[in-house]
């Protein structure tokens, strides 16, 4: 079973592929450094409701659609 944390990581993936988005563009858009998406997305440091708020605006949804993602996603963006 996946974290939470695991799950918003995988669904920020699966969210920039699909836009055709770096890492990159998104830290600068929601105003962290590229390092400190980087340690959250490999579960180095977790995610504050805040920036996954955040994350989820400039991705273009919310929450749960970081995290109910199609079946197919994770192997989209292992």
């Amino acid at each position: 079973m996946q974290t939470t944390q695991q799950l918003l990581a995988a669904g920020i993936r699966y969210r920039l592929a699909i836009m055709d988005k770096s890492q990159r563009w998104l830290a600068e858009q929601v105003g962290i450094s590229k390092y400190a998406l980087a340690r959250r997305m490999h579960s180095k440091t977790t995610f504050d409701v805040d920036l996954v708020d955040r994350l989820a605006s400039a991705l273009g949804t919310d929450f749960s659609g970081l995290i109910a993602l199609p079946a197919d996603a994770f192997n989209k963006v292992a």
